[in-house]
């Protein structure tokens, strides 16, 4: 499955080339990375379109804002656990090793406490941060940005692993805060256009069929587009320890 993938060199890749890397590989072995991207993507949706079964649509904005405030949370902590596994696929591909999603969720699943630790840290961090100044919680946001990866591929205690992540950013912040937005920018419109080709086919439904026909659109957009994104900031992760180390980083090892 890998075989259709040739890694780069060790180093700095830039943003086109971690670009071009994360669709190669996401091309290479799309099955284990879908999968990873499931286990995050598939409770998000199923708990929105519970929720819009249950209690209807919001009507007004005032009501979508609140229903995607009470979700943000669960998002952050479950999208974490896809990417700290996305790195290990990431890792494997890498070293010309066939990926797979069980070995990269097993690993994740090891190291659960040391990971939901630093997700209920950097979530409370980066709110509290916005709630006060809005600019503390978004620097935290960028500087936290690798602790959860971290967490599981270097296998370091929570404190560690979100030190270790400012560490890695410092020297780099713009870049790795340019780098981050405009892979979640590009990902975001690809999976609003997928979103919108595949929701045709839900509008000439109604009432609870209509939620559903348009929550399942909703998971298969999300669901393509997000292991792209989660690739792009695993590699920016692993360029960044390539580039110091002169090789591309194990899952398990440590920085030299």
């Amino acid at each position: 499955m890998s075989a259709d993938f040739t890694p780069p060199s060790p180093g700095h890749l830039g943003l086109g080339g971690i670009m071009s890397a994360a669709l190669a590989m996401y091309r290479a072995a799309p099955r284990p990375f879908l999968a990873v991207s499931l286990v995050s993507t598939l409770p998000l949706v199923g708990l929105s379109v519970a929720g819009d079964l249950a209690y209807g649509v919001p009507a007004d904005s005032t009501g979508r804002g609140l229903r995607e405030l009470i979700l943000l949370v669960p998002a952050l902590f479950l999208v974490q656990i896809s990417l700290a596994a996305t790195a290990v696929l990431t890792m494997d591909l890498l070293h010309r090793r066939p990926p797979s999603a069980s070995a990269g969720l097993e690993l994740v699943g090891l190291r659960f406490w040391p990971l939901a630790a630093v997700n209920a840290i950097t979530i409370l961090g980066v709110a509290l941060g916005i709630m006060a100044l809005v600019i503390p919680g978004l620097v935290l946001l960028v500087m936290w940005i690798y602790a959860p990866i971290i967490a599981v591929v270097e296998a370091r205690r929570p404190r560690a692993s979100l030190a270790r992540s400012v560490a890695t950013v410092r020297g780099r912040f713009w870049w790795t805060t340019g780098a981050y937005v405009a892979i979640q920018l590009t990902v975001t419109l690809a999976g609003i256009l997928i979103g919108a080709l595949f929701g045709t086919l839900a509008a000439p439904l109604s009432g609870n069929a209509a939620i559903i026909g348009t929550g399942l659109a909703e998971l298969v957009a999300v669901t393509l587009v997000q292991p792209v994104a989660l690739l792009g900031v695993a590699l920016m992760y692993l360029e960044r320890r390539a580039a110091r180390e002169g090789h591309w980083a194990n899952p398990g090892s440590q920085p030299e």
